[in-house]
């Protein structure tokens, strides 16, 4: 199991808050580090269909999906996506 980088905390701190641009600029350098990173890609998934791109985020969920299938929280959101 990969352990989550400290700005993931900081990174969910700014989406839940809907500072979306922000926590996204987190996701993406975690995954420029790690580019497997299922939670990194869930989220930046997450954000692309709350930026009403929904074709692309079902890209990035899938792929979490693939690296980490036993994560309900994947699956759940791919399902709502879809």
């Amino acid at each position: 199991m990969v352990e989550n980088p400290p700005s993931l905390a900081l990174a969910l701190e700014h989406h839940q808050a809907g500072r979306l641009d922000e926590a996204d600029a987190i996701y993406r350098r975690i995954l420029k580090t790690n580019p497997d990173h299922a939670d990194g890609i869930h989220l930046h998934g997450l954000i692309l269909f709350q930026k009403e791109r929904p074709e692309e985020a079902l890209e990035w969920i899938r792929r979490a999906v693939a690296l980490a299938p036993e994560t309900v929280s994947y699956q759940a959101n791919l399902g709502r996506i879809s």
